[in-house]
């Protein structure tokens, strides 16, 4: 009777384990199905490859070896869409600590809140959901200070400006910050070249 129930035991943890293994390829797979159609969509700029690669990521989205890099590419992809209400529905449902940064769901969850606006013509609401943004980037930088710069925060504020305000107001406030980052001068400055990509989001 032991024999039987060792057996039984046995069965079930090899079972669970290639569940498990069957799992993380299939969302292996998933995501490889979903970048694949990130080209055709780019070869083609055929939206409906966008829709189906977001069916892909729901799955790979799942498995915690492809999470991060998943939600990372479903937001992209509804921004290229355009759907700011659906992605902004999408970040609402994720916690503050999916994200490798604490800021980043509310940056992406406020600047598609802020596009949907635009998209409706109501031009006001969404400059002033950008200037509350950039005043909470602001300070995360501020707070952040560490010895080593967050270059990814950097940019992202940067991005931010060229929303709702001219640049060279921008490349003063690019400069104000070279005081609290003596060390960074140089990238710094480089950040004043963010402004001709600013249609990055």
């Amino acid at each position: 009777m032991k024999k039987l129930g060792s057996c039984i035991l046995i069965i079930l943890i090899l079972s669970k384990c290639s569940a498990q293994s069957i799992s993380i390829k299939e969302c292996n797979a998933s995501y490889r199905n979903a970048s694949k159609m990130i080209v055709m969509y780019s070869n083609s700029y055929n939206k409906d490859y966008l829709k189906f690669a977001i069916n892909s990521l729901d799955t790979s989205q799942v498995c915690e070896s492809t999470k991060a890099k998943s939600i990372k590419l479903k937001i992209s992809i509804y921004f290229l869409l355009k759907d700011y209400k659906s992605g902004e529905l999408f970040l609402n449902s994720l916690s503050e600590e999916t994200f490798d940064r604490p800021y980043k769901k509310k940056m992406y969850r406020d600047i598609f809140k802020a596009s949907q606006l635009q998209t409706l013509g109501d031009t006001v609401e969404s400059r002033i959901i950008y200037s509350n943004l950039d005043k909470y980037m602001q300070t995360y930088l501020k707070n952040s200070i560490t010895g080593e710069i967050d270059k990814d925060a950097c940019y992202a504020w940067v991005l931010i400006k060229a929303k709702y305000k001219a640049e060279s107001i921008i490349y003063e406030e690019i400069d104000s910050i070279k005081f609290s980052f003596p060390k960074d001068i140089n990238f710094i400055d480089s950040l004043k070249q963010v402004l001709l990509i600013k249609d990055t989001f």
